[in-house]
């Protein structure tokens, strides 16, 4: 018996006798080594082919039965496959921005090297030789990226902990190490020098192309500088559109209906399990305790069950039903919920048929259970299904198990998750339920208060419980607001991120265009005064400008929105009430970067109005 608590069951199980012979008990996890001159593909058979003869000895002969063999060299881990996916989003966009903000840096060097034009048009004449130039410039880029690197290795190390408690469940933190260890040192030299050569480079050679006879000849440098803006405007189109999806995600999660009341509600999480009690003595507490809390001045009802609602615990099996016959491989699996009588009214789960428990339902009366929609409708359709009776576990035998009532649905576990097909039973039927290494410990304690109290009656909560049970541990006092918000960590944290990495890729895409703009101003001078000194009014510079900075953002956008329609798909999973091609969010993504381009180019534009039309015939 002193692994009497390691064993996992679907019903029917007898942890006091012997496990190897019991089916519904499973208890060992077998890990292999597969030998080095045996391919993948026999090992899986040969190890497919032994658990289908260990089924069969069981007598649960299903020929579909095969084990999968998955490398063990970074373990098992339920993190990796629930932040794996966010986690590289996330990353793919980091990657979008730093394309953004590489753009940016290599207009600014093309506009450095125009200014340096006729210093280099000098060294080339007098006999410097165009690599020896190039690699000077790229030298210079190369110490630009690399000082970026090193503040972005600052930033990295204040931001690591913000990032895990961003992404940590309530207040536990998440276990994985983030700190910079040599690979993130090297990694970030090799980006940095790779990206000082990727965009130095076209700034470089265009600056030591231009001979000494030529005069200011902007074109090529513009027709880069252009291409450059253009597709800073695309990607950062992608990113708000990302943004703009995660933000909806987020909002329709905290906007959903969880089929609970949750005004003036309280939820008591509590651990009676370490307290080591049997049946009868947890019997007496769970009644002392709902005798002392409904006493509580302010307090309409209480209640205890055994998963909290929102949390993500699931105790499920799968049932028999008279009259029900399943198709061969149907998925039979029912939600269990062991709650005390009241629960619903506390919670504000509507009975929609039926009654819902009450004493009556005592340990030795006949087994009852109340189910949600979800289970009635699936099983018996629209005929009625109070008065049907099912079992776990089994074949049904016996009179099996009376539904006396149906509820309305409700969110148990995630926020995500399917409506899955429940059946509430009562405690008194389930203190010693097949399934548990000891008598039922429930879990949740559910208050409903008067309106306006709950504030006091949390207060005098704890004062209870501890005068109750000393030694019984209460982890928190939450409303059910603060459990969804809980609940929604992860969601609320790339919803963050998504919504910064937007906003910072807006803002590097305004910036390009103000700089492209207020260079083209520069050069344009000479014109912008004739067109003034032979009458042209200000309204009309400022149209010419804007016209060109909107043209760009045009390009940007229509290149934009069909690279987000064709990438969006990766994001798709990750999404809530919405589709990833939402028009909506993409209209609204598109008006966002087009009142940024319009911002940008309308400073240029206004200071282009300024311009005094004697000085500007002078320029150059």
């Amino acid at each position: 018996m002193r692994y009497r608590s390691n064993y996992w069951s679907t019903g029917g199980a007898r942890p006091d006798r012997p496990w190897l012979n019991q089916p519904d008990i499973s208890w060992l996890t077998v890990m292999g080594r597969v030998k080095p001159e045996v391919p993948a593909p026999r090992a899986v058979a040969e190890a497919s082919a032994l658990f289908r003869q260990f089924e069969s000895a069981r007598r649960r002969v299903t020929p579909e039965l095969h084990i999968d063999l998955a490398p063990g060299s970074r373990g098992i881990s339920e993190l990796r496959r629930r932040f794996s996916e966010p986690l590289s989003i996330l990353m793919g966009m980091v990657g979008l921005l730093l394309l953004i903000a590489c753009a940016n840096v290599a207009n600014l060097l093309l506009a450095r090297a125009a200014a340096r034009r006729q210093e280099i048009a000098v060294r080339l004449a007098i006999g410097a030789g165009r690599a020896r130039l190039v690699r000077q410039l790229l030298t210079e880029s190369a110490l630009l990226a690399m000082a970026g690197g090193a503040l972005g290795l600052l930033f990295a190390d204040w931001g690591r902990r913000s990032l895990l408690a961003l992404l940590s469940l309530g207040s536990r933190p998440l276990p994985v190490n983030v700190s910079i260890d040599s690979r993130v040192l090297i990694f970030t030299a090799a980006l940095s020098l790779a990206t000082a050569i990727l965009f130095g480079l076209v700034p470089a050679l265009q600056a030591t192309a231009q001979p000494l006879r030529v005069p200011a000849a902007p074109r090529p440098r513009l027709a880069v500088s252009r291409l450059l803006a253009i597709s800073q405007v695309a990607l950062s189109v992608l990113l708000l559109i990302c943004a703009g999806l995660f933000a909806r995600t987020l909002r329709n999660l905290q906007t959903l209906d969880t089929g609970y009341r949750a005004d003036d509600l309280l939820l008591a999480e509590i651990n009676p399990r370490v307290l080591g009690y049997q049946s009868v003595q947890l019997r007496e507490l769970y009644d002392r305790l709902l005798e002392r809390v409904r006493a509580i001045p302010g307090v309409c009802s209480a209640s205890l069950s055994l998963s909290p609602p929102i949390s993500g615990d699931q105790w499920t099996s799968n049932v028999s039903v008279a009259g029900y016959t399943p198709r061969p491989d149907e998925d039979l699996n029912v939600q269990k919920l062991v709650v005390t009588p009241e629960y619903f009214d506390t919670v504000g789960l509507r009975v929609m048929e039926g009654r819902e428990f009450t004493a009556q339902d005592a340990r030795n009366a006949s087994p009852v259970a109340v189910v949600n929609e979800t289970m009635a409708h699936y099983f018996f359709g629209n005929r009625s299904a109070v008065g049907q009776r099912f079992v776990f576990g089994g074949p049904l035998r016996g009179s099996g198990i009376e539904i006396v009532g149906v509820v309305r649905d409700a969110v148990y576990n995630r926020l995500r998750d399917r409506i899955p097909r429940a059946a509430y039973l009562p405690l008194s039927q389930q203190l010693e339920a097949a399934g548990f290494h000891g008598p039922v410990a429930l879990r949740d304690l559910e208050v409903r208060t008067a309106p306006g109290a709950a504030s006091a009656v949390a207060a005098a909560l704890r004062r209870v419980i501890a005068g109750t049970a000393p030694n019984l541990p209460v982890l928190g006092i939450s409303t059910l607001p603060d459990r969804v918000n809980r609940a929604l960590g992860q969601e609320r944290a790339i919803a963050q991120l998504t919504g910064f990495f937007g906003v910072l890729a807006l803002l590097l895409a305004a910036i390009g265009l103000y700089g492209l703009m207020s260079y083209v101003v520069a050069r344009r001078t000479s014109e912008i005064g004739v067109r003034m000194a032979l009458g042209a009014r200000p309204r009309d510079v400022r149209g010419l400008i804007l016209r060109e900075t909107l043209s760009l953002t045009a390009a940007g956008i229509g290149l934009g929105l069909p690279a987000a329609w064709l990438s969006l798909r990766v994001v798709s999973s990750q999404l809530f009430g919405l589709s990833a091609h939402n028009p909506a969010t993409i209209f609204a993504a598109t008006l966002v970067m087009t009142a940024a381009a319009v911002l940008a180019g309308y400073l240029p534009a206004r200071r282009a109005t300024r311009v005094d039309p004697i000085e500007a015939l002078r320029y150059e």
